[in-house]
């Protein structure tokens, strides 16, 4: 039983919070921004820590249910991910950071497989050749 003294920090969701990130491979100082991020609200590495090593065995089956159906991780999917990419890029451009804003445009390319192994895959061009010669009064000279 906890103890009385202790004052309980998260609510439910924040628990489920920090329980799904640590599940998903998420460190504890990654943890802790994110819980700022989404909630406002600040919480200690070394909380986070805890309820890592006390809620071990209930992360481990998160991260067996999350490994079994990839589907449910919104970055899994290709198209939600260039998604999130596209509005990086264009945020990037705004604020002028240049070479960000290049750096998102490349992995959108290679989410898109327009870039492979480092080069650009460039489109194939086919050029036109006449093997012979168009017929007297068509126009063609």
């Amino acid at each position: 039983m906890p103890d009385a003294r202790r004052k309980k920090k998260l609510t439910d969701v924040q628990q489920e919070f920090v329980l799904r990130r640590l599940a998903c491979g998420f460190g504890y100082q990654d943890t802790v921004n994110s819980i700022k991020e989404e909630f406002g609200i600040s919480v200690s590495a070394n909380a986070i820590r805890y309820y890592g090593l006390e809620y071990k065995d209930e992360i481990a089956a998160l991260r067996k249910e999350l490994t079994e159906d990839i589907s449910r991780i919104p970055f899994a999917n290709k198209l939600n991910r260039i998604a999130h990419l596209d509005v990086i890029a264009k945020r990037t451009y705004d604020r002028r950071n240049y070479p960000e804003c290049r750096a998102t445009l490349r992995q959108i390319a290679e989410e898109t497989g327009e870039i492979t192994n480092d080069r650009y895959v460039m489109p194939q061009i086919v050029e036109v050749t006449r093997t012979e010669k168009p017929p007297e009064g068509s126009g063609g000279e």
